[in-house]
């Protein structure tokens, strides 16, 4: 990743000791999701579980609306302690037996319950969270409470600007303006459809994720 080789050095460490968690925060546009979508492919690389959840404002008022894709299908009418019960050990047999790292991207606008499931985990040693956080949005008291390490990303520099423009148009870029050192680089989520990225339907049962693939295609952009 151009301008990231110490952000990415970072996460792999954090990948291959099993720390409990890490957030990644900074501006939006700075890199985070991209940076995140890299630790995947380290992790898959480890055989690690990955969980991609990708937490947005529209699942936030729906309880585990955020994990929902890779839960069965919960009884709402049982008490919040038996549906985390239920919850986690799907989790824990998607996995498989290997290490489980949850990936919360956007974890602000994470469903409460999501974010309990995921610290219960992440306590009992279960699993491991990386988390991206923009600066400024508050997390659910859930994964604030587990008062993890934070790693902060910056605005990339002029050559590291310059570079990522050119791997996203495909052609040499022009000199970039003095304002360039001020803006933020784009991250470029990539697209595949494997459980261990960004599913998008619904499971009727627990399900195990699959390796990404190393392809991307231009997405709306994300921070």
């Amino acid at each position: 990743m151009h301008g990231r080789s110490h952000d990415l050095a970072a996460v792999t460490a954090f990948i291959r000791t099993h720390e409990p968690g890490l957030v990644l925060t900074g501006v939006a546009g700075v890199g985070k999701t991209k940076l995140a979508r890299e630790a995947t492919r380290v992790a898959v690389e480890h055989d690690v579980a990955v969980v991609w959840v990708q937490a947005t404002a529209s699942a936030r008022e729906i309880p585990f609306g955020a994990m929902a894709p890779y839960l069965p299908a919960v009884d709402a009418t049982l008490d919040m302690l038996p549906m985390l019960m239920h919850a986690g050990a799907a989790l824990r047999v998607l996995a498989g037996g290997r290490n489980l790292l949850l990936v919360l991207d956007d974890a602000p606008l994470i469903d409460n319950a999501s974010a309990l499931l995921v610290s219960q985990l992440v306590a009992a040693g279960d699993a491991s969270v990386l988390i991206t956080q923009r600066s400024g949005a508050a997390l659910p008291e859930p994964l604030a409470g587990l008062r993890l390490p934070r790693r902060e990303l910056g605005t990339l520099d002029l050559d590291a600007t310059a570079a990522v423009a050119e791997e996203l148009t495909g052609r040499v870029s022009a000199s970039p303006p003095a304002s360039a050192c001020s803006i933020s680089a784009a991250a470029t989520p990539c697209s595949c459809t494997s459980s261990c990225c960004r599913p998008t339907t619904r499971a009727r049962g627990p399900r195990r994720p699959t390796d990404c693939d190393s392809t991307s295609t231009s997405q709306p952009r994300r921070g």
